[in-house]
C-alpha cells in the first residue's frame, strides 16, 4: 500500500472511530421523538437518497437485477438488522453500553471470517482473548443487572447482541460477494431498502404516538446522524472495506467504545465509575489480543 493511500486509510479509519462513536448519543437523542426502526428508517432513507442521487449523477449504472437482490441482503444486515436492532436496544440501555457491547463486534467478525472467507483461521489466543471480552462485558453489566427488578435491560443486551452479529454478518458478506459494481452507489442503494424496510417495521409493530413533538435538539440530532453518521460514516467505511480484511476495519469498535462512553457522560450524564473504566480496558484488551493474533495467522498464510 502506497504511502498516500496508507495516509487515506487512517484518517477513513480515525472519522470512523469518531463519527460512531458520537451516534450512539444521537440515536439516544432520536429515541425520545420516533420510534427505533422508524428512526434508523428515515435516517437511511434519507442519507440512501443523498448518495444514490450523487453518483447516479457523475455517471454511476444501476446494477442488475442479480446486484440488486445482493443488496437488499446487505441492507436487511447491516440496516434493519445492524442499526435498526441497536436503535431498539437503547431504549433499554444506555448509549455507553450500547457502545460496549457493539466492542465485541471484532469477535464475531473473527469467527464468521472463518467460515465463510478463504484463508481465515482461529486460535487458542484468539478464544482466550473472547473470554476476556466477555468478561468485560459482564463487569460492565452487572450494576445494572443487579438493580433492574423487570426484563427490559436483559432485551436491551439481547437487541444490542443480534445487532452487532447483523453488522458483522453484513461486513463479511460485503467482502465474500465482492459487487462488479459501483460500490457508492451501492451504499445509496442498500441504505434505501433497508431503509424503507425499516419504517415498515416500525409502522407494523412499534407504537407510533407518546412522543415528543420535533425541536431544535431533535432536528440537530437527526442532521447528524445522516449527514455525518450516514454519508460520512458509511463512505469511510466501505471504503475501508475495499482495502482492508473485514475484521481489521470492526476494530474501529474499539475507539468508538470509549468515544461514546464519553459523550454520554458528558453531554447526557449517563453513569461512568471506576467498575465501568476498569470493565472497559477489559473488554478492549481482549478484543485487541483477539485482533493481534488474527494478524499474526493472517501473515503466517501469505508467508507459506
Amino acid at each position: 500500500m502506497s504511502e498516500k493511500n496508507l495516509s487515506s486509510v487512517w484518517v477513513a479509519f480515525i472519522t470512523v472511530c469518531l463519527v460512531w462513536g458520537t451516534t450512539f448519543l444521537g440515536i439516544k437523542i432520536g429515541l425520545a421523538y420516533l420510534p427505533a426502526f422508524m428512526l434508523s428508517g428515515l435516517r437511511h432513507v434519507f442519507a440512501g437518497t443523498i448518495f444514490t442521487a450523487i453518483f447516479l449523477s457523475r455517471g454511476a449504472k444501476l446494477p442488475n437485477w442479480k446486484n440488486l437482490g445482493r443488496l437488499f441482503v446487505i441492507g436487511m444486515l447491516f440496516v434493519a438488522g445492524g442499526n435498526g436492532l441497536i436503535c431498539s436496544s437503547e431504549e433499554y440501555i444506555s448509549s455507553g453500553l450500547a457502545a460496549v457491547m457493539g466492542a465485541l463486534t471484532p469477535i464475531y467478525v473473527t469467527i464468521l471470517s472463518v467460515f465463510m472467507l478463504k484463508n481465515t483461521r482461529i486460535n487458542g489466543m484468539i478464544l482466550f482473548g473472547m473470554a476476556i471480552s466477555l468478561t468485560g462485558v459482564l463487569l460492565i453489566s452487572y450494576p445494572d443487572i443487579h438493580d433492574s427488578y423487570d426484563n427490559r435491560f436483559v432485551i436491551g443486551l439481547l437487541m444490542a447482541v443480534s445487532a452487532n452479529i447483523s453488522w458483522a454478518l453484513g461486513s463479511v458478506t460485503v467482502k465474500r460477494m465482492n459487487l462488479d459494481m459501483n460500490t457508492y452507489l451501492g451504499i445509496g442503494l442498500q441504505m434505501l431498502m433497508g431503509g424503507f424496510t425499516s419504517i415498515g417495521i416500525s409502522l407494523a409493530f412499534e407504537k407510533q404516538t407518546g412522543f415528543k413533538p420535533f425541536d431544535t435538539q431533535f432536528v440537530g440530532a437527526f442532521l447528524y446522524l445522516i449527514l455525518i453518521g450516514s454519508l460520512i460514516g458509511y463512505f469511510c467505511y466501505f471504503y475501508l472495506l475495499k482495502r482492508m480484511a473485514p475484521a481489521r476495519v470492526s476494530t474501529h469498535t474499539y475507539a468508538n467504545t470509549v468515544v461514546a462512553v464519553l459523550a454520554g457522560w458528558a453531554l447526557a450524564n449517563e453513569k461512568v465509575t471506576v467498575l465501568t473504566g476498569f470493565a472497559i480496558l477489559v473488554v478492549l484488551a481482549g478484543v485487541i489480543l483477539v485482533n493481534r493474533e488474527f494478524g499474526k495467522l493472517q501473515a503466517e498464510a501469505k508467508a507459506g
